[in-house]
């Protein structure tokens, strides 16, 4: 048939069948198929989408809340808005967990006599917390069950979900706040007995979690690594946060800060030699540290501020006061966004990390007292399949369904 040389007579017969016709029946079945492919294509997981996107979120725990919970975070730079506070981890959900798994591995009365000394691993208090991007693992420190434990973490549907853990990284250590470097190696502060320790990824890995290796402070084989302790190192007194970076450990003292040095910066490796040195003094109670390319930042526990410092050495700058209650622990996005967690408030703080010391203006993006006892966070981006529009979800299945002309 010629379409380009269709008739006047013709076009008009289009525009008014003849009666008894089935065209105009056809246009509604056509149309109707129509509506059930939209309808179809936005239940359509998106997993089935090409191509990746990079998915940011927001780490926060809470000993006295006993749960670690998520913010996703949409796109580049501070949040504007309050986000979406979402559950994590918890003290119920791993009881649920735990009932589970005991039905199912139940056995004959006769094999239950001789039960298994040694409790699970469990969230009980979690303090100071960090991410290592490399292996998605989320490390937690457990003063009350004195552990550090790591949970596995997975994207799916956008929403970030953690394993059927906690698996033990350390057992029977004293840590309260925790940092991991670009390399898998896990560092910690040991505020009661005054120490800085750090275990390598090696002592880390699956393969010596399941082999039943010790990787312990106190290991004979010295797997775990005391790095700096007092009265050996003065600079040491009552560490709590805790950051690392290429060639660098920062830490932040809670006790004579003024005296003994409230911010302090230290060689990570025995290569270089174990030096120190102070990077701040100007408080006594230091807390929360993040690390950003050009400046450290840190939390004062007695004034409730943040203050800012080049990493080589420069004077202090009050970078954020106003507002805040309880500054606890901090993190950078590795973009340019510093992320606070306030005890006092049960909330989190964004300011921008900046290329100079200076103020910066505050945001808030959690409601007073939602997230009670807010103490760390830590940031989490992964690359996860891209989601479609609606619109390019609809013809992508309009395409299947019609042989795939819709998308040429």
């Amino acid at each position: 048939m010629n379409r380009g040389g269709a008739s006047c007579s013709s076009r008009e017969a289009h525009r008014h069948p003849a009666a008894g016709s089935s065209r105009p029946w056809r246009r509604r079945s056509l149309s109707f198929r129509l509506l059930l492919a939209v309808a179809a294509a936005l239940s359509t997981p998106s997993a089935t989408v090409e191509g990746t996107e990079q998915v940011r979120f927001l780490l926060i725990s809470s000993a006295s809340e006993r749960r670690v919970s998520y913010i996703p975070i949409q796109g580049e730079g501070p949040l504007t808005t309050h986000m979406d506070l979402r559950p994590l981890i918890s003290v119920s959900r791993q009881e649920e967990q735990q009932k589970d798994k005991e039905n199912e591995d139940e056995e004959p009365a006769a094999a239950q006599q001789q039960p298994d000394t040694k409790a699970p691993p469990f969230l009980a208090q979690p303090a100071g917390i960090c991410v290592d991007k490399r292996a998605h693992r989320l490390y937690v420190a457990e003063p009350l069950s004195r552990m550090i434990l790591w949970y596995g973490l997975a994207v799916k549907d956008g929403q970030l979900t953690a394993d059927d853990g906690p698996h033990v990284a350390q057992d029977n250590v004293d840590a309260r706040w925790v940092a991991v470097d670009g390399a898998g190696d896990l560092f910690w502060t040991d505020s009661d007995n005054n120490k800085i320790m750090k275990v390598s990824t090696a002592c880390l890995s699956d393969s010596a979690n399941a082999s039943k290796q010790p990787c312990n402070a106190t290991d004979v084989n010295g797997t775990a690594m005391e790095l700096y302790s007092a009265p050996i190192t003065n600079q040491v007194s009552e560490p709590a946060g805790v950051k690392a970076d290429v060639n660098h450990v920062y830490w932040g003292n809670q006790v004579a800060g003024m005296q003994d040095g409230a911010l302090i910066k230290g060689n990570k490796t025995t290569a270089g030699g174990l030096k120190v040195h102070t990077l701040a003094n100007n408080t006594e109670k230091a807390i929360g540290v993040c690390v950003a390319p050009r400046h450290i930042f840190y939390t004062d526990g007695e004034y409730g501020r943040i203050y800012g410092v080049r990493k080589g050495g420069s004077a202090v700058t009050v970078v954020a006061q106003t507002g805040l209650s309880q500054p606890r622990g901090c993190t950078w996005d590795d973009d340019n966004t510093i992320f606070v967690a306030d005890k006092g408030l049960g909330t989190v703080w964004s300011f921008a990390a900046g290329t100079s010391l200076a103020p910066r203006m505050l945001s808030k993006h959690l409601p007073d007292h939602s997230f009670p006892g807010a103490l760390d966070v830590a940031h989490y981006a992964v690359e996860a399949p891209q989601s479609d529009s609606i619109i390019t979800k609809t013809v992508k299945y309009v395409s299947s369904i019609f042989g795939g002309g819709w998308t040429k």
